[in-house]
């Protein structure tokens, strides 16, 4: 299997799919949007919780906030994140279509946006989530009027959007904005009924602005929204007929001169008794003159009133609205702008307000930023502030963050490796120094003393042997050895103490891993309430675009999923909606025919499970045709007609790619590719889908995704001679066999196993994954089995070994292998390895779909034993156990090494190898005792034995051939000897 160091470095296997987008269709036929799955979700927060409204500092100054994030994109060292992108998941003739599809008629008519790319990317950013919080503040607003911190949410809002959309020249959204700003704040302030009308009303104008952010996404200019101005502006001024939006005013009817005449008589004398008095009261701030300044624009907004100038008088009335605190801002503006207004009443000419003042009028008037909420903090309780960090900046250190918890667990492996090589060593110098000790006593009895003619005259010559040691050569070479012993054991405690100091630190770092690790990956977790705005809109758009009455029921939205897994889930959560309206509810008279309310109900239900999150889409419509499924997919050869299936087993078959029942296709369904997105999408997020439906009763679609894409944790197994990873979410328990049961099952038509009060169908996994018939398995003293349930898909699955357990890092693969259906990924093991990871669903779907029953195990061969060889190495010398080792594995052979009996014994209870190679010589359990407790043992006595040691005297040959050695071979040893003796032994 090819698998590449690529994924070292964060990257796919192989150079990716380029993405081939398809454009969404334009805000003019936003009801009826392109089945695509390129739609993104808005850019979030990454807070810890749900996306806190828009700060105050940014709905009090749009401009300032706007002109500074635009100074930081653009003095950025990198690129502004682009709108995220999906992978494509339909097939490449799907996906062509949907291109064509996207290219509605009308958009090449619109004008190109010009916008510098970093202001685009910031407004879309702002814009999208203003969208949609006015959505849930509508929401909120219809179903509580009486209360109004949604009215103010929703009122921050527009202020906030219309200002971001002229600072970056979009007029179009500021416009309509501002107008919905207006409808707002009338029926703030009483002069427009909360009624239906009303609501709907202002859910269409939002539903208009979210088209019109849609279209700047795609690079072009809106057109403007003159027929929703035009009834808003209806809405505000019944008595009068609207003929534009622009407010301005003409002079008077000629029924009312009289009065027309009077105020312009007086009004410039208001005029200036207003400026006076509001010199005088910036003198001394004394109260009583501003009493006196409001008094006289009372007088001034009555008498404009009167006289049909309706925008002095609603000038006048916004200054008197405004809280004292912010009279020295707005005085100065506002009666520069009253002068002016009452000079174009006097010249006869249209009286229009400046937009920038009463902008900046409407700025100060905003309440100021909920100090309830403040209250409502605990004292002593922190505030935390909240920063916007680029989605692809996060990523970045989320895969930095998993890479570091790759090398984490290589340094534990080797961390193990080197605490195994201290041991060794400590076991060495002990057999050295035990060795040394010997030789010591041997040359201290055998001291002597050669008296020589010439040594006569030294002074030692007075002393014998007792009164005066004398040391020959060997024996000064042994004192120095021992001393050299000491020095090894120093050493060896100082590495004894630096590898419990790094161990600690390991433990320590691991620890700071995981927390930067889960920090990351809570601030990329989004509840799911996000999307909620996005989908109803959807709804809207596809009620209207049918004809039918549907209503979206939301139950969990505060659950929290990964980012990447909402923004891929959107598109199929629209494309279920879709069937749901299209295939599933009923238009309004056929429902009261059936004794159902006129209005559909689709509920979005969500549930947490473990690392799991279970998403239900139910709806109470005519329910799915399962006859119409079968005849179709016999028609389209996915099924034989003589074969029996269920109608749960006939239900999957409406997400194979291009399936459809329509016998229509319209801009909403018949394609084919809706169910098949939502199938490709769930199985790439490494999910799951399950349909359940009843005739007339409605249908539900039950999703089952993990809570985070990059992390999980996994059973790593050997199936065949390769490495594969399975979710622990897909495994339910791990059940061990011994060989002879496992031999019998398989015997069996229709095998199976039975735990906890369910049977699993037993299936060989390298058999299914085309790897090739399961191997005897002898040397293991039981066989592992997977059970496997995932949703109503079970199975036990035979693997060849566990290899562990391990947390992984998901990894992308690049083409071919994204193909591949059943593969979620892969990832890098300790050891630098690779290993894919099973899409366990796909795979067992597939084996149901094929009815497909596993070879049997064979039994022991006679004459060749297929595989590789497995020779257990036992000696207490590092070096000769290394030695063999990388013979042996030259030959293809695979090696267990143990240092001694007991340490073979252990490992023999794991795994019974081929043959066995043993020395005599050992601490704890010799190679003679080892031997003896094999011969003994009725699973391991028909283990051949070769003892292979520097002890070549016939006594002990003649010793070991009377335990039961089958081959005796001294040291050293002709590799061509060794590896023929090794042959001949497991072949009888």
């Amino acid at each position: 299997m090819a698998k590449a160091h690529a994924l070292a470095e964060g990257q796919p296997i192989s150079a990716e799919t380029p993405d081939e987008a398809p454009s969404p269709a334009p805000e003019h036929e936003a009801a009826a949007p392109a089945e695509s799955m390129e739609e993104k979700v808005p850019e979030t927060e990454t807070s810890d919780g749900a996306p806190s409204p828009v700060p105050e500092h940014e709905a009090a100054a749009p401009a300032e906030s706007m002109e500074e994030r635009i100074v930081e994109a653009q003095t950025s060292d990198g690129a502004p994140p682009p709108v995220p992108e999906h992978e494509a998941a339909a097939t490449a003739e799907s996906m062509e279509e949907k291109v064509v599809e996207a290219q509605t008629p009308g958009e090449e008519a619109l004008p190109p946006l010009d916008l510098e790319p970093e202001l685009a990317a910031i407004f879309l950013e702002e814009a999208s989530e203003l969208v949609d919080k006015n959505e849930n503040a509508i929401q909120a607003w219809r179903q509580a009027p009486e209360e109004s911190p949604w009215v103010e949410e929703l009122q921050r809002n527009l202020h906030t959007l219309k200002g971001s959309a002229r600072m970056a020249g979009i007029m179009p959204i500021g416009d309509l904005s501002h107008a919905i700003e207006s409808l707002v704040v009338a029926a703030r302030e009483g002069r427009v009924p909360l009624s239906d009308d009303f609501f709907r009303l202002l859910q269409e104008g939002n539903d208009r602005l979210a088209a019109m952010v849609e279209t700047v996404g795609r690079g072009y200019m809106p057109s403007r929204a003159e027929d929703v101005e035009e009834r808003i502006e209806a809405m505000l001024h019944p008595e009068r007929e609207v003929e534009q939006p622009v407010m301005a005013e003409t002079a008077p009817a000629a029924e009312s001169e009289p009065l027309t005449a009077a105020f312009l008589d007086t009004a410039p004398a208001l005029l200036q008794t207003l400026m006076e008095r509001v010199h005088a009261w910036k003198e001394d701030q004394d109260a009583q003159h501003l009493e006196s300044i409001r008094d006289t624009l009372h007088a001034l907004r009555s008498g404009a009133q009167a006289s049909g100038f309706n925008a002095i008088a609603e000038l006048a009335e916004t200054l008197l609205s405004l809280p004292p605190e912010n009279y020295l801002q707005a005085l100065d503006k506002g009666l520069q702008a009253l002068a002016s207004m009452i000079a174009q009443a006097k010249e006869g000419k249209p009286v229009t307000p400046d937009p920038s003042v009463m902008d900046f009028l409407q700025h100060l008037k905003q309440p100021p930023p909920v100090p309830e909420k403040e209250e409502a903090v605990p004292r002593g309780q922190p505030r935390y502030e909240q920063v916007r960090v680029r989605a692809d900046l996060l990523d970045k250190l989320i895969n930095y963050a998993a890479e570091i918890n790759i090398y984490h667990s290589r340094m534990e492996q080797q961390m193990h490796a080197f605490h195994y090589a201290i041991e060794e060593m400590d076991q060495t110098r002990t057999r050295l120094g035990e060795q040394i000790r010997r030789l010591y006593l041997e040359t201290e009895a055998q001291m002597l003393f050669h008296h020589r003619e010439e040594d006569v005259t030294r002074d030692d010559a007075l002393f014998d042997p007792l009164e005066l040691d004398r040391y020959t050569r060997v024996q000064q070479l042994s004192r120095a050895l021992a001393e050299s012993v000491n020095d090894l054991e120093n050493i060896e405690n100082l590495l004894n103490t630096l590898t419990k100091d790094s161990e600690m630190l390991l433990v320590q770092e691991g620890r700071v891993e995981n927390e930067l690790q889960e920090g990351l990956m809570r601030a990329r977790m989004l509840p799911f309430a996000v999307l909620i705005p996005r989908l109803r809109r959807t709804l809207r758009q596809i009620c209207a675009e049918l004809g039918k009455q549907a209503e979206l029921h939301i139950e969990g939205g505060d659950i929290e999923l990964d980012r990447a897994v909402l923004d891929k889930m959107a598109a199929p959560l629209e494309h279920m909606l879709r069937n749901a309206v299209d295939h599933g509810i009923e238009p309004p008279e056929v429902r009261r025919e059936r004794g159902k309310p006129p209005t559909g109900t689709i509920t979005l239900h969500l549930e947490r499970k473990g690392t799991e999150v279970i998403l239900q889409v139910t709806d109470d419509g005519a329910g799915i045709d399962v006859e119409a499924v079968r005849q179709k997919a016999i028609e389209k050869g996915l099924m034989k007609p003589e074969i029996p299936l269920s109608d749960q087993d006939i239900l999957p078959f409406i997400m194979e790619p291009g399936f459809t029942t329509s016998g229509r296709v319209s801009m909403v369904s018949g394609r084919g590719v809706g169910m098949d997105v939502v199938d490709s999408t769930v199985k790439q997020l490494g999910g799951t889908v399950h349909i359940t439906t009843q005739r007339g009763q409605g249908t539900t679609i039950t999703i089952r995704l993990p809570l985070m894409l990059s992390i999980a944790q996994a059973l790593v197994v050997r199936v065949r001679e390769e490495v594969y990873a399975i979710p622990l979410t897909h495994i339910r328990a791990v059940k061990k066999i011994k060989q002879d049961a496992l031999m019998e099952l398989y015997g069996q038509q229709a095998p199976e196993i039975e735990h906890a009060g369910e049977r699993y169908p037993l299936l060989h996994l390298g058999t299914l994954l085309e790897a090739g018939p399961p191997q005897s398995q002898e040397g293991l003293a039981k066989v592992p089995l997977l059970l496997v349930h995932i949703g109503d898909l079970q199975a036990a699955l035979h693997i060849e070994d566990i290899v562990e357990r391990q947390e992984i890092v998901i990894k992308p693969l690049g083409v071919p292998l994204n193909r591949i259906r059943g593969l979620l990924g892969a990832t890098i093991l300790p050891d630098g390895g690779v290993a894919l990871i099973l899409d366990t669903a796909t795979v067992l779907r597939r084996a149901a779909a094929r009815r497909h029953v596993p070879t049997p195990v064979p039994a022991r061969p006679a004459v060749e034993k297929p595989g590789r060889i497995t020779v257990m190495v036992v000696d207490d010398s590092i070096t000769m156990r290394k030695v063999a080792a990388r013979l042996l594995e030259r030959h293809g052979m695979e090696v267990i090494t143990a240092k001694d009996g007991v340490d073979a014994l252990e490992k023999l209870q794991q795994q019974k190898p081929d043959l066995i190679l043993l020395d005599i010589e050992m601490p704890r359990m010799d190679g003679y005792e080892l031997a003896r407790h094999i011969r003994h043992d009725q699973e391991l006595a028909d283990i051949p034995i070769i003892m292979v040691t520097s002890r070549i005297g016939e006594k002990h040959r003649k010793y070991a051939e009377s335990i039961g050695v089958d081959k005796y071979i001294g040291k050293p040893y002709q590799e061509t000897e060794l590896i023929e003796s090794i042959q001949s032994a497991v072949s009888h």
